[in-house]
């Protein structure tokens, strides 16, 4: 078992707390509200800069601040401090604290993580365990153990520091989401037609809704329950990640912004920047062509 280095025991075992802003034990963590001129993402850059791994299934990103409203609406997330230092999760009026947990794609949530070595896993629907998050019950959070991790915490230490290489990273992404999964409540496993609908989006970006009934000989409406149901994600929110998921290699190749928007089947330019500001709270370029964004790419 690796050592675990700067991952903080107390803070970790801190009981789970909603609603206010703890003191003592997290003294070293700022969870006041942030700032209004506090950007979304990289206001410790001179620190530490962020690190972007983009893979088939999904994301591995680090960061030592975050400040961003999100919906993150097409991704399972976790969230994993290497530091074991709480970060605050609020939506509404209910705030979650915790060094560790992960979240149901959703409505907007702000995430508040400053001076927090932070790790995030993100899920795509392409993943085989994405369908089994759906079991996460009430607000969509569930506050995990942060000493599941534990035998992770040389590798969480490392992508924080950006030293990994894309096979670490895929490791340590399969890693995360193995321990979290241990923790989730038992669910039943998808319907095959729901899995034959989600294959049939990715194959074709203008494939209606209607069109996808009529194949499996169910009415529209029953289609979107079936969908929800197994999915955890809405037909609707499935074909818009589709169409997010096939701009990111374009987007990463240089692709013209008139061609990925083609290509993907967004309506227009616009249309494709509000979604990914929507999704991540920040547009496309900070991801690809920030100096402070150290971005690597698995092919696929």
């Amino acid at each position: 078992m690796h050592q675990l280095g700067a991952y903080n025991h107390t803070a970790a075992m801190h009981p789970f707390r909603k609603g206010r802003t703890h003191q003592g034990r997290h003294a070293m963590t700022d969870l006041t509200p942030p700032p209004d001129d506090l950007p979304p993402y990289g206001a410790m850059a001179s620190i530490m800069k962020d690190h972007l791994h983009i893979m088939e299934c999904g994301h591995l990103y680090t960061t030592p601040c975050v400040s961003a409203r999100l919906s993150l609406r097409f991704y399972v997330t976790i969230a994993v401090s290497a530091n074991g230092q709480a970060f605050r999760l609020s939506s509404g009026e209910q705030v979650d604290e915790s060094a560790a947990m992960v979240f149901r794609p959703s409505e907007p949530r702000a995430l508040h993580a400053r001076d927090v070595q932070m790790v995030a896993v993100l899920i795509n629907p392409l993943h085989p365990d994405f369908p089994r998050f759906r079991s996460i019950a009430g607000s969509g959070v569930q506050r995990l153990d942060r000493q599941a991790y534990a035998d992770l915490q040389d590798e969480l230490s490392r992508a924080y520091r950006g030293e990994l290489q894309m096979h670490e990273a895929l490791a340590l992404h399969e890693g995360i989401i193995a321990r979290t999964v241990a923790q989730l409540p038992t669910g039943t496993p998808a319907d095959p037609r729901a899995l034959a609908v989600a294959q049939r989006v990715r194959e074709d970006p203008y494939f209606t809704a209607t069109a996808m009934a009529r194949e499996l000989g169910v009415s529209a409406g029953r289609l979107s329950h079936l969908f929800s149901a197994n999915m955890g994600l809405s037909l609707r929110s499935y074909q818009l990640w589709a169409k997010v998921h096939r701009t990111t290699p374009l987007l990463a190749q240089g692709a013209k912004l008139t061609d990925v928007t083609h290509q993907a089947g967004f309506a227009d330019q616009a249309h494709m920047r509000r979604v990914f500001y929507d999704v991540f709270g920040a547009p496309p370029s900070h991801f690809l062509r920030n100096p402070n964004v150290v971005m690597r790419m698995a092919k696929f």
